[in-house]
């Protein structure tokens, strides 16, 4: 809660000898979640957090997390307790990389948070939900989603081929009851209006090949990005008819994912074999693995792999490809790849990755 407490936390996850490798090896472009500050955070609060607890000030708690982030982590920064995080990079004509922020510049407070996943549909908010149908509430902001909407039309109007999009929370649609209900309205599908308004600007001005990478949920997810998946005839995933752009939801590092650490194999075989028909938009999931998404992209395609790592509880180097699939340019919709990537040589240069 306090500036000392983030301080030091920053410096426990730094001490980690993997994570100083990657740092020296890699360029980073990085970008909070709520658990930099406190879970379900929003503008002004956050669901772990409680005045009346004795937790003081969210005003102070927030500029203690957004000045410990600057401080420890390598970004450009206009001040330490800046909360302006949203910015963009261009790598030549190949890409766009707009960074947002969905959790702490302009995002509303939440629909009501009801539950966790194994709950029932009925505690749910449902798709009549007054809240989440609210076209004043917003999740980035109305002044970042102006800026996002400039940004991917000069994207495309440049020329650039591919429009990534790095965010917190998914942006597919996540219901059981046939989009009837949404099971967690921190993510887009608590903000309804937000992204409409998000996919009529892709729409209106014909932009294409947009990917949207993802965190938060813990798991693994290949989504086709649709406005209502399951209306009849306004989506056909053979065909990419619908389709806005895809999402690739990276697994997390070592955290457990939405079903706990040893969920039982029947219900993961209940819940695999389900998705299918509750969510066609869904290309792929994997609930349980840890690991990371690879992205490989060049002119003609986005290939996303889902690799998923043997163990955490101790250093290995077994890692399984979980999935591949690759959304080919022009071509809107994932699809499976044929194989992994190709390896890459150590030696191969980076790319020339220039901010805006």
């Amino acid at each position: 809660m306090t500036l000392t407490d983030y301080r030091e936390r920053h410096a426990q996850y730094k001490g980690d000898p993997d994570l100083q490798e990657a740092h020296r090896q890699h360029p980073f472009v990085c970008v909070w979640d709520d658990h930099e500050s406190a879970n379900d955070a929003w503008r002004d609060g956050a669901e772990n957090h409680d005045p009346d607890a004795g937790e003081g000030e969210w005003s102070v708690r927030k500029r203690a997390a957004i000045r410990a982030y600057n401080e420890w982590m390598p970004v450009r920064s206009q001040g330490l307790e800046d909360a302006s995080i949203y910015r963009s990079f261009r790598l030549g004509k190949l890409l766009d990389l707009i960074m947002l922020d969905t959790r702490l510049h302009g995002r509303d407070l939440q629909a009501a948070f009801k539950g966790q996943t194994a709950e029932i549909a009925a505690n749910d908010p449902t798709i009549n939900d007054p809240t989440i149908n609210d076209p004043n509430r917003t999740l980035l902001g109305f002044d970042q989603e102006t800026w996002l909407y400039g940004k991917l039309s000069a994207s495309q109007q440049r020329g650039a081929t591919w429009r990534l999009i790095g965010q917190q929370v998914m942006m597919g649609q996540l219901s059981q009851t046939f989009g009837q209900s949404f099971l967690n309205p921190d993510q887009w599908d608590g903000y309804l209006p937000a992204r409409a308004r998000l996919y009529a600007h892709l729409r209106d001005n014909n932009i294409d090949n947009v990917v949207v990478t993802t965190g938060d949920i813990h798991s693994s997810w290949g989504h086709d990005l649709v406005d209502n998946p399951w209306a009849p005839g306004t989506y056909n995933p053979a065909t990419g008819q619908g389709v806005r752009g895809v999402e690739f939801v990276t697994p997390a590092v070592t955290s457990p994912g939405p079903l706990g650490e040893n969920p039982p194999q029947a219900l993961l075989t209940q819940l695999y074999g389900a998705f299918p028909l509750l969510a066609p938009h869904t290309r792929y999931v994997e609930y349980v693995k840890r690991g990371y998404v690879l992205l490989d992209i060049d002119k003609e395609r986005v290939q996303g792999e889902f690799w998923h790592l043997d163990t955490i509880d101790q250093r290995s180097s077994v890692q399984t490809l979980g999935k591949a699939l690759v959304n080919v340019a022009g071509q809107n919709g994932l699809k499976p790849a044929t194989s992994a990537s190709p390896a890459r040589s150590a030696a191969d240069p980076a790319p020339d990755l220039m901010e805006d």
